[in-house]
Parts: C-alpha cells; sequence; structure tokens
C-alpha cells in the first residue's frame, strides 16, 4: 500500500463503478418483474390499473436475484475498462498496488452485501406481502373476471365451478359476507389426486357468498377468505351413477392467506418467533387444534370421571343454556367413545335433571330422568369448525321421565317411559378444553409436553399418540424451513459481496480479452453460486443441518475462485 492513499482514483472507480452498477440493476430489475407479472396479468387477476402496482412492488422482491449479478457485471465491465487501458498498469507503476485497486471493490461490495441483507431480512417480505394481497386477496375479482371469460375458477386444490353468468349484488347485512354473488348455468366438479372426476353436480341458479376477516376465520381456521356456494334444484353425478335433488347443503370453500402460511414472507424476527410459536402458521395452527382436541376429550372424560367419584355428581350444559345435572357413582369406558355412567347404588337409578326454558321461551321447565342404564359419548368437532369444542351426548336407555314447570303444583308434561332419552351438544359448565383450545394458553410446546407422558404409557394412547407425532414432525419441519430461509438471506448477501470482488478480479486477470469473454468467466461462477444456494436452502428443509454444506458451498467456491484469481494477478 502507498504511504498516501488513492483517493483521486478510487473516487473516479467508485464512480464508475455505481454509475453501472445502478444502470444495470434498473434494467435487470425492471425486466425480471416483468416477466413476473405475465402469469397473474394473463390469468386476468389483474385489471389495468393495477399491473403497474404490482411491477413497481415486484421490482423490491425481484432486488434479491438482480442486484448481485448486475453488481458482478458492474465490477467486471469497470476493471476491464481499467484494465484494457492499462491503467492498472500506470497505477502499478506509481506505487500503487492491485490490493489497493482493489478497495473500491471491496468496500461497495460490503455495502451491496448490507444493503442485501437488510432487504431480504426486512424489507422484501413486506412488498411480498403486498403482492400476495394484490393478486390473491380480491376473490371477487378472480371469480368474476375467470367467469365472465368463460373459464372455470380452481377455488381448492381439488373443486373446479363453473358458471355461464354471474352478477355482483349487494349483500344482505344479516348474512355478514363481505360479497355475494348470483350465478347461472353453475357446475362443481370435484377431482382426485390424479385430475380424475369424481363427482359433480350442475344447477340453473346458485347463490355465492365470500367471506373474509374475522368472519373467515371464524368459518374456518386460518383462511383469508370462505367461499359458501348455495346450489339451487341440481343433478349431480357420482361415480357414473346420476340423480337429482331439490335442495342441497351449503358448499364451503376455504381460501387460506398466503403470506400466513408461507415462512418467505416473514421477516428476521418474525422468524425467530416462529421457532417458538409454530402455531401462528394457519396450517401448524390446525395441527396444533388436532392435538388439543385429543387431548381435550382425554381431559374431559376424566375430569366428568373425577367429579363424580368425588362429588357424586356433574353438571352440564347445552348450546342454548340450558342445565344438566347427572347423579352417578363413576364411569366405566365402552369402546366408541361411549363411557357407560355407574349408578349411585345397586338399587338407585341413574338420575338427570335437565332445567331449560319452555316453549314460551320464558318460563323454566325442569326435566326429570330416572334411568337403569345411560352413558355419555364424546364427540370432536372437525378441524374446520374452530367454534366448537369437545361436546358430549347423553343417552339414557329404558328411562322415566317427568317434567315440571317453575312450580311443583303445575301439572307434569312429558311424563311416562321412553325407550331412549337423548340431550345432545352438551359440554361441562368449567370446560377444561377452553384452555387447551386457545393457542396463547397451550401452545404447541405445551401440548406436546401434556401428550408425552401418554405417549410413555404402557400401554401408549395411541389415541394421542398419532395426533402428538404429527405435530412434533411438523414442528421439525417447520424448524428446518426457517433455518434453510434465514441462512438462504445471509448466503445470498454474501454472494452479492464475493461476485463483486470475483468480477473485478477476474477483469484484471483478463484485462487483454473481449469484455463479453471477461464476464462469462464471473457469470458462470456467479450462477452457480445462487444454484447452490437455492438448491441448499430446499435441501435443508428437507434432510436438515446437512443441507448447509451445499447452501455454502457455492459462496465457498465463488470466494476461492476470486483468492485464486487475486493470487495470479498478485504474482504477474
Amino acid at each position: 500500500m502507498p504511504s498516501r492513499l488513492p483517493l483521486s482514483l478510487w473516487r473516479y472507480i467508485l464512480i464508475e463503478l455505481w454509475r453501472l452498477i445502478l444502470l444495470t440493476t434498473v434494467v435487470l430489475v425492471t425486466v425480471i418483474s416483468f416477466a413476473a407479472l405475465i402469469k397473474p396479468l394473463s390469468d386476468g387477476k389483474l385489471t389495468p390499473s393495477e399491473t403497474l402496482k404490482f411491477m413497481l412492488l415486484a421490482m423490491v422482491p425481484m432486488l434479491q436475484y438482480a442486484l448481485p449479478f448486475a453488481a458482478g457485471f458492474a465490477a467486471t465491465i469497470a476493471y476491464h475498462r481499467l484494465s484494457s487501458d492499462n491503467e492498472v498498469t500506470a497505477a502499478h507503476a506509481g506505487g500503487i498496488s492491485h490490493r489497493a485497486m482493489l478497495m473500491p471493490a471491496l468496500l461497495s461490495g460490503v455495502v451491496l452485501a448490507g444493503a442485501m441483507l437488510l432487504l431480504n431480512q426486512l424489507v422484501m417480505p413486506t412488498f411480498l406481502r403486498a403482492m400476495e394481497q394484490l393478486v390473491a386477496r380480491d376473490v371477487t375479482k378472480i371469480l368474476m373476471g375467470s367467469m365472465q371469460r368463460g373459464d372455470s375458477v380452481p377455488v381448492s386444490d381439488n373443486l373446479l365451478v363453473y358458471a355461464d353468468r354471474g352478477a355482483q349484488i349487494e349483500p344482505s347485512p344479516a348474512s355478514g359476507a363481505s360479497h355475494e354473488m348470483a350465478l347461472r348455468g353453475v357446475a362443481v366438479v370435484e377431482l382426485d389426486k390424479r385430475g380424475d372426476v369424481v363427482s359433480d353436480i350442475t344447477t340453473e341458479s346458485a347463490r355465492l357468498w365470500i367471506f373474509s376477516g374475522d368472519r373467515a376465520q371464524e368459518e374456518t381456521v386460518g383462511a383469508s377468505s370462505v367461499v359458501i356456494v348455495q346450489p339451487g334444484p341440481v343433478v349431480f353425478g357420482q361415480s357414473g351413477k346420476l340423480g337429482s335433488a331439490d335442495q342441497m347443503n351449503p358448499i364451503s370453500i376455504a381460501m387460506p392467506g398466503g403470506f400466513d402460511d408461507n415462512p418467505k414472507y416473514l421477516t428476521f424476527s418474525e422468524l425467530v418467533a416462529l421457532r417458538s410459536h409454530p402455531e401462528s402458521m394457519n396450517w401448524m395452527e390446525r395441527k396444533r387444534r388436532d392435538l388439543a382436541l385429543v387431548l381435550g376429550e382425554r381431559v374431559t372424560t376424566a375430569t366428568i370421571n373425577d367429579r363424580l367419584r368425588s362429588r357424586n355428581q356433574i353438571e352440564l350444559t347445552d348450546q342454548l343454556g340450558g342445565r344438566v345435572t347427572i347423579r352417578a357413582s363413576g364411569t366405566t369406558y365402552i369402546p366408541r367413545f361411549r363411557w357407560s355412567l355407574n349408578p349411585l347404588s345397586n338399587n338407585a337409578p341413574i338420575q338427570i335433571e335437565f332445567t331449560h326454558t319452555g316453549m314460551d321461551g320464558k318460563t323454566p321447565v325442569t326435566t326429570l330422568v330416572s334411568a337403569k342404564t345411560a352413558g355419555l359419548y364424546t364427540l370432536t368437532p372437525a378441524r374446520d369448525q374452530p367454534e366448537r369444542l369437545i361436546t358430549l351426548r347423553l343417552e339414557a336407555e329404558d328411562a322415566v321421565v317427568t317434567a315440571r314447570g317453575a312450580s311443583d303444583a303445575v301439572k307434569p308434561v312429558n311424563a311416562g317411559q321412553q325407550a331412549l332419552y337423548k340431550l345432545e351438544n352438551l359440554s361441562l359448565i368449567d370446560d377444561p378444553v377452553l384452555d387447551l383450545i386457545d393457542p396463547k394458553k397451550s401452545p404447541s410446546a405445551k401440548l406436546l409436553a401434556d401428550a408425552q407422558p401418554r405417549i410413555d404409557a404402557n400401554p401408549s394412547d395411541s389415541f394421542v399418540k398419532g395426533p402428538a407425532l404429527h405435530l412434533q414432525d411438523r414442528i421439525q419441519r417447520l424448524g428446518r424451513e426457517i433455518t434453510s430461509k434465514q441462512h438462504e438471506r445471509f448466503a445470498m448477501a454474501a454472494a452479492c459481496l464475493v461476485m463483486v470482488v470475483a468480477g473485478a478480479v477476474t477483469a484484471l486477470r483478463l484485462g487483454l480479452s473481449m469484455p463479453l469473454t471477461v464476464y462469462l468467466w464471473s457469470f458462470f461462477p456467479a450462477l452457480a453460486t445462487v444454484i447452490t444456494v437455492s438448491s441448499g436452502q430446499q435441501l435443508t428443509h428437507d434432510v436438515g443441518p446437512r443441507g448447509l454444506l451445499v447452501l455454502w458451498a457455492g459462496v465457498a467456491f465463488l470466494g476461492i475462485y476470486a483468492l485464486v484469481g487475486y493470487r495470479k494477478v498478485a504474482r504477474h
């Protein structure tokens, strides 16, 4: 290094280098953003006014690939010009070393790497979310655009909806829907995994509602939008058999939220938080809820048995607020989730008291039931019904039923003997399942810890073991994906630095060659680096830390390539 820093030369190199970096970056990012725009534009997901907005939003995420190659190209061209004009030779003759000549490229690479890291970790996920919202969230726009062109709409992986005509109408305030459509000439086709038709229905007319926001979350866990189709009189086909029906149940299709379902839409701090709380991913929350429900079934039945043994009675409630009191001494398990109630004594029947409102909706009525045998069935709700908890069905056999009003003097009603007396949709008054369902009170780690003693028991509780192992496996896969995303972002930032230095060194080493030849000698190693980073990210997601060797191998290779090139330049 000379005694005085060549500040004038560095300033000249930096101006030329950054002029080329900015120019090349603008060209590359514009081309790549336009390429990303083609598919949503051709699918009719964007209006003409939204096209420019989408392209501008896409420019920032596309910097992840455009900026490293633009920087490498700019460094190669800038330093090749210095070398081909013999400015590097003149500077060396004046006592300025090649290391000093490469300092502007190194400083530029450090700045670009820092900018790339900041973009990858904080800025790009935000713009990716905005792109996702612009394209995927407006379900009405997608449906209307496709139906106007006469295309079928893939509302889920295995369901297609087609309509000859569709008109948007003002939704009723009572429905809570964000949009409502009237359809004519409707066909709904269900496909299997191979794309073959499983069943189909056709109807002259149908009504379609779209729920979004909080209402969509109520309808289906993790859904950004829920589409409900109510067909009119239908003709349906299934497995080659045709039939018809005057009325058919509504068809509900969940449209999951994109940026909630993929870690690539999360910033660095959100990825760190996701590792501790994986249930913030919608699909992970569904797995957590599966385990919470099976644990809830075990907790519910254990609570019922403990209270009957200690108090000889339990109190339940139904969906309408009715109160059910059961007096028994305990329970005995019978397969298929039936818990047979044990009488208080050998000669005493099982007693059931059900207090509810009468037909007028005001007068309380108490129904008394005495039964020789009775049982409770535990019912676990489906995963797409988050508003429901563990419910119970009470069945009393050979039951003697009496009912009275608010006063015992009132004449009994519904008195007599019934072969089977049922009460549906019951739950414990202080239901312990509420805490298990709440992800804040019972995160995945706590549920797995609660399930572990049941799994380790001899014999193991297979009812709990399956959902627990499934959740554990998904958490491990999510952890690998988080690790792969974090390392990918760091590796792309490091690759940006190495590409600039490698391009400058290659230009100095091949100063007498054509510019295109020089750039190819730096472009192909840089391309290999990006490919290994992307491949290593996927491999890390699949197999774990071993994939990091591949992920960082490309960056290390390009660094060694630049170091070997520099040694050759310095030696000659």
